[in-house]
């Protein structure tokens, strides 16, 4: 029986791209799809430094090229990592 998401708690809704790159400035598209670059959240940025992209399982990729942490973008955006990850049901054991 498949029930549940594991993503649980206040705060770990899964983000979709189009979610997280209304967060960011200076949105941009790049050249492959679904892919675009904006100013890091996470540092004084006057370039798009930060590239954003959905992996073909519905992650959300967050690159600085900076070198700016995607645990640290996270945060400044108010989400955590997982967030990132899509929301799979979990498998739960039938009594």
């Amino acid at each position: 029986m498949l029930t549940g998401c594991r993503h649980s708690g206040a705060g770990t809704e899964e983000v979709r791209l189009e979610n997280l790159l209304a967060r960011l400035s200076g949105v941009r598209e790049g050249n492959a799809p679904q892919q675009f670059f904006a100013q890091c959240p996470a540092h004084e940025d006057a370039a798009a430094s930060l590239l954003v992209r959905a992996a073909r399982d519905g992650t959300v990729l967050v690159q600085c090229r900076a070198g700016c942490s995607a645990a640290t973008i996270c945060a400044v955006l108010g989400l955590k990592l997982k967030n990132l990850f899509p929301c799979r049901p979990q498998a739960v054991p039938v009594p």
